[in-house]
């Protein structure tokens, strides 16, 4: 004899409990999405602020070996790395190798480049546009001490310490420009409030700004800024962090065109 079976009360709450219902999974599914959202941009910010630390430690350490490289030099250099020249054995004085030892120094975590000796043709009139370095050098300056306004003047891609590469939008690297950041000479009119903060003095003020990295700064195709941090160095060895609309804000203020003239942001 076959008796049917009969559940209890008890056994059927359990089976209910075992499964989730339609609602259930659409919240669980809504609390993930939530926290995503929370967690994925607080670890992007984590993770950009570990690499502008270590961008800032680079550029403290340009600046120390730039200190030991005025002791024994009596002055500054023309580039701070490595410059080389198409069919040209010449060979500038930089920090690299000898007062700074690796080429790590002059990179950024958030390059997003080859780590490789990709040489970049140096573009000295997109640097004069924006006011980075001045327009000619000064008549007691002959052109080859100033290498970075030579037509044949090649940088290295990783070398983010100078200048920055503008990609043109393309993946080969023979599309690429370097454009300096650092020079010697910024101006060459006396009368500008900050004549005196250029590197070809001897001495110039502890608020001179040596150059800055700007691998933190997102830019639209045509190479201008749009959002994002700068790091700049002072002389001092001071690196501060300033905004693009700090940047804009601060150069409007005192009536500069060009809102990328950073050298002459004050401390």
């Amino acid at each position: 004899m076959i008796f049917p079976l009969i559940r209890t009360e008890n056994e059927v709450a359990r089976d209910r409990r075992a499964g989730f219902t339609l609602i259930e999974l659409l919240v669980v599914i809504a609390i993930i999405a939530i926290l995503a959202a929370v967690i994925f941009p607080a670890a992007a910010t984590v993770r950009i602020r570990a690499q502008q630390g270590q961008v800032t430690a680079n550029l403290k350490s340009i600046q120390a070996a730039l200190a030991t490289y005025k002791q024994d030099e009596n002055g500054y250099p023309p580039t701070l790395g490595p410059v080389t020249f198409r069919n040209d054995p010449a060979n500038y004085a930089a920090l690299y190798p000898e007062w700074i030892r690796s080429r790590q120094s002059y990179g950024s975590p958030a390059l997003d480049l080859p780590e490789t000796d990709v040489l970049v043709p140096v573009n000295a009139e997109s640097a004069r546009s924006r006011g980075f370095i001045s327009a000619l050098p000064d008549k007691r300056v002959q052109v080859a001490q100033d290498p970075v306004r030579r037509n044949d003047a090649l940088m290295n891609a990783w070398n983010t310490m100078d200048g920055h590469v503008w990609t043109n939008g393309s993946s080969d690297p023979n599309d690429w420009v370097y454009i300096p950041h650092y020079s010697r000479f910024r101006t060459l009119d006396p009368n500008n409030e900050h004549y005196k903060r250029q590197l070809f003095y001897r001495n110039p003020p502890e608020d001179t700004v040596i150059t800055w990295n700007d691998t933190f700064v997102q830019k639209d195709d045509a190479d201008i800024p749009i959002r994002g941090d700068y790091l700049v160095l002072f002389l001092n060895g001071t690196v501060r962090k300033y905004s693009v609309k700090q940047v804009a804000d601060q150069l409007r203020e005192h009536g500069w065109p060009q809102r990328q003239e950073i050298w002459r942001i004050r401390l």
